[in-house]
């Protein structure tokens, strides 16, 4: 017996589950927002700092990114990347060199922090002066130094200070 021969979505249709599977799991993702919890020291970090100095860079939509910092108590910078911001989201390194353009600095004068492996990666093709690979799951990463998480670190008289104790590597 003849196989049916198979049959494709248009492209239209592709785009259009493509799109509502997006639109959902990103409803999902803000229903959840709320139980964002910081990582051990992020909000001293981030608090310590001065407004215009620092920036967040994140693969999350500007809704998603703005509840998951409000819930986990982060101030949210005016300089914030989102995915929508940028044509291509990390590993390219468009969202940090647009963060960096954005706090008026060039890249390789900044510090990134990033726990996810394609983020490290963004961050040196970028050339970010310093990458700071963060928790255990940027172990095996290129990153220039990994944290256990940012509780300590700080910056004095412009240096950047990282305890000893949180190096993992």
């Amino acid at each position: 017996m003849a196989k049916e021969p198979r049959t494709w979505s248009t492209p239209w249709s592709i785009r259009s589950s493509f799109e509502e599977a997006n639109d959902y799991i990103n409803s999902l993702e803000q229903e959840l927002a709320s139980e964002t919890i910081p990582l051990t020291g992020a909000i001293e970090l981030t608090t310590s700092l001065t407004p215009g100095t620092w920036t967040v860079v994140t693969s999350a939509n500007p809704n998603l990114a703005k509840a998951r910092l409000a819930a986990a108590g982060i101030p949210i910078p005016k300089e914030l990347v989102t995915a929508w911001d940028v044509s291509k989201g990390k590993p390219d390194p468009e969202p940090y060199l647009l963060g960096a353009q954005n706090l008026g600095f060039d890249i390789s004068d900044c510090v990134v922090f990033e726990d996810a492996a394609s983020g490290i990666q963004a961050g040196l093709d970028a050339g970010a002066g310093l990458l700071v690979g963060v928790t255990e799951h940027a172990i095996n990463t290129k990153a220039d130094l990994v944290v256990k998480h940012l509780g300590g670190i700080r910056l004095e008289d412009g240096e950047l200070f990282i305890p000893d104790d949180l190096r993992l590597r």
